[in-house]
């Protein structure tokens, strides 16, 4: 499995060219989705309407496509892919900010929001290189890890983005724990989760 995303009590989980939909609660598979023409699906994020967008970074140890694409999964199961081209290179992590899917790319490192006919918006520049782990959006500021730099960062969409945890070991999908301001980060290879609480600033 490479990213996770909830939608009401179904828990979607990208592996390999499938979106596997779980039940919340109890674990059990309640089916899933072949993504046809899909190599290696990667991040997950909800959309307003409760439609499903997920990467597809365009290489494994089997094959590889000469760019990723973002496709959007409708909540009948529906498969569209969005966007798909040279600019957008090969797309990494994707987040929902309002109506809009934000893509985090690499080849060029460039973040990108994704209209619903796929065109490309160009955002900030980012501060890495290298394949990015799932970005989350809360409290204004898009969250993400490297890594390549074993860095966290944080910023608003339209940037800059500045380290935010540094030194973290293999980190992962980055969380946000609203109810007590803490940053969630996975460390994959030491299968173990650090939670950084956010200082507040005073009003």
């Amino acid at each position: 499995p490479a990213g996770m995303a909830l939608v009401d009590n179904r828990l979607f989980v990208t592996d390999g060219a499938f979106l596997r939909v779980f039940d919340r609660e109890s674990g059990r598979s309640r089916g899933e989705v072949h993504v046809l023409g899909a190599i290696s699906l990667g991040d997950v994020a909800v959309g307003s309407r409760g439609e499903v967008y997920v990467t597809d970074w365009g290489v494994s140890a089997a094959r590889s496509a000469a760019h990723g694409t973002v496709y959007r999964i409708s909540r009948r199961g529906a498969v569209r892919a969005i966007a798909k081209s040279s600019v957008l290179g090969r797309p990494s992590g994707v987040v929902t900010i309002g109506k809009q899917p934000w893509v985090a790319s690499v080849e060029p490192d460039m973040f990108y929001g994704v209209s619903r006919r796929g065109k490309l918006t160009h955002g900030a520049a980012l501060p890495a290189t290298g394949r990015l782990s799932g970005l989350t959006y809360a409290d204004g500021r898009i969250f993400f890890s490297s890594p390549q730099t074993r860095t966290v960062y944080a910023g608003p969409p339209a940037g800059p983005f500045e380290p935010l945890v540094m030194w973290a070991k293999s980190p992962g999908d980055v969380g946000w724990d609203a109810g007590r301001q803490r940053v969630l980060v996975p460390l994959m290879d030491d299968d173990a989760l650090e939670l950084h609480i956010m200082a507040v600033e005073p009003s």
